[in-house]
């Protein structure tokens, strides 16, 4: 099984609780996998490289919501 991260910078702290409670547990695009949300405080660095970056969603993308069960 692999194991995937990543870490999303917010602009305020009551932006990141919001994503916070909002999401944590919920289910990715029906695939039954889901997410596993943490705090990161400011003090972690990070050594690997990034890999990815992203700064908006892909025009064409389809959300897909489905209510925590």
């Amino acid at each position: 099984m692999k194991y995937y991260y990543a870490i999303i910078y917010c602009n305020n702290p009551k932006t990141a609780n919001f994503l916070y409670d909002e999401y944590n547990g919920f289910e990715f695009e029906n695939s039954n996998i889901m997410l596993n949300l943490s705090i990161v405080p400011d003090e972690i660095k990070f050594e690997q490289k990034v890999k990815e970056v992203a700064s908006e969603i892909p025009a064409d993308y389809e959300f897909s919501f489905q209510d925590k069960q």
